[in-house]
């Protein structure tokens, strides 16, 4: 093949309650369940050659439902009509006697399309596609080691592709204290692109030789989380790897610091926040039910609103 191109995704944490959300949670539980149907579909409609899951396909590694796990086999299967799919279990998911993916194994991997990462088994060989995927199945919540020593690109296939699911040195904060961060400076010579899971937004660790992209999670898992919405589109030709962002989500969250000084009333306050957000970009698509989120502070000066939550 002279191009290989993949669909990178991870932390879509089907299943999660959002209690915060209180009896609007169903309506993002339901959020979750469309971005993984709608990546599917792209991967499926477009041809890509690879979908590749970055850990956290489920938000519990025990507790999956029948219903959510007969959707994600449902929509894997609908992927992998066209393409391979490759999942490697994250923190939230991870592998181990009596999870979601020892369960379920024949289950997910009886298209033949769909093949999942499991402990002591670090590379995903498809010689047709000349593509060696190489990853690490966490057993536990968090990596006790750097998840990169120890693998090495295939000399045999044009194309190596490393996926992972960790917190990088340098680039993450708030890490658990049981947590050992991988570093950059692990990933061996010769893989064409990182696919990292873990952190809930989009970001780019290394642009190149190889790139290294966090995709985030397709639609919000938490109303403090900014970047959400993505998945990541790559596009392997020749030595080099090109990549965009595809828009996923119908939500997304957003900062903004209101002056709110004189209002007297929370009528008051709730119509100046409202006035200040952007409107929803395409309302048509837009799901109901639009929840805004308000948090105030009192300063010296007056009332301000410190954040509003779309």
């Amino acid at each position: 093949m002279e191009t290989l191109r993949l669909l990178h995704t991870s932390d879509v944490h089907i299943g999660a309650p959002f209690l915060f959300l209180g009896m609007k949670g169903s309506e993002q539980r339901l959020a979750l369940r469309e971005a993984l149907a709608e990546i599917a579909r792209i991967a499926r409609d477009e041809k890509y050659d690879l979908l590749l899951v970055a850990g956290d396909l489920f938000d519990s590694t025990f507790g999956a439902s029948d219903a959510d796990v007969s959707h994600v086999i449902g929509c894997l299967r609908d992927a992998a009509a066209s393409c391979r799919v490759v999942i490697l279990p994250g923190g939230h998911d991870h592998y181990v006697p009596g999870s979601v993916f020892e369960r379920e194994m024949k289950r997910f991997e009886s298209n033949g399309n769909v093949r999942v990462f499991t402990p002591g088994n670090e590379v995903i060989d498809f010689p047709d596609l000349s593509l060696a995927v190489h990853g690490r199945a966490l057993s536990s919540n968090v990596p006790s080691e750097s998840v990169f020593r120890g693998l090495t690109p295939v000399a045999g296939r044009r194309w190596n592709v490393c996926v992972a699911h960790c917190s990088v040195e340098g680039f993450s904060a708030g890490l658990d204290a049981k947590e050992a961060p991988a570093r950059l400076d692990d990933i061996a010579a010769g893989f064409d692109y990182v696919a990292l899971g873990h952190w809930h937004s989009f970001k780019v660790l290394r642009e190149e030789t190889p790139p290294v992209l966090y995709s985030g999670s397709p639609e919000i898992v938490a109303r403090d989380q900014q970047g959400a919405g993505f998945a990541v589109s790559v596009t392997l030709a020749g030595r080099a790897a090109s990549f965009e962002r595809r828009r996923i989500g119908k939500r997304r969250v957003e900062r903004r610091i209101i002056d709110c000084t004189g209002l007297q009333t929370t009528d008051e306050f709730a119509a100046r926040v409202l006035r200040e957000v952007p409107p929803d970009r395409d309302r048509s698509k837009a799901p109901r039910g639009r929840r805004r989120s308000f948090t105030r502070r009192r300063s010296r000066s007056g009332t301000s609103c410190s954040k509003a939550e779309i």
